[in-house]
């Protein structure tokens, strides 16, 4: 694997996997979102399933770390230290896409959440 798929797989992967993680999270619990209250069970099948399309995408690519804690021990457990910086860098970049995504996909659900007079109250 060269350094640029390493890379490129682990920015995808992850942000794949935040974005459909972060996504079911943000639909459950935004009170103007279809799947509303949808609860816990909701959120379990959206990440597996999140995690489940990072890994596919990516694993090809970058052997699918899409987490830190996996990069390390990895590391840790092999001694091949050479490509942890592109893994961590590529995680860090993809999870930030992904969040920006999820905030993007539902900015009007959390501007409606956030102007709820029961969601939050006003300061002192």
């Amino acid at each position: 694997m060269s350094s640029s798929d390493i890379f490129l797989g682990e920015v995808i992967g992850t942000a794949v996997l935040i974005l459909l993680g972060g996504g079911v999270v943000a639909a459950v619990v935004l009170k103007k979102s279809k799947a509303f209250g949808a609860g816990w069970v909701a959120i379990t099948f959206g990440w597996g399933f999140a995690v489940l399309s990072g890994v596919y995408i990516s694993g090809e690519l970058s052997g699918a770390h899409i987490n830190p804690a996996v990069t390390l021990g990895l590391a840790l457990s092999g001694g091949e230290w050479s490509d942890v910086p592109i893994y961590w860098l590529g995680q860090l970049l993809g999870a930030m896409l992904g969040a920006v995504l999820v905030w993007l996909a539902y900015y009007g659900h959390f501007r409606a959440h956030l102007e709820d007079p029961g969601t939050v109250s006003p300061p002192p």
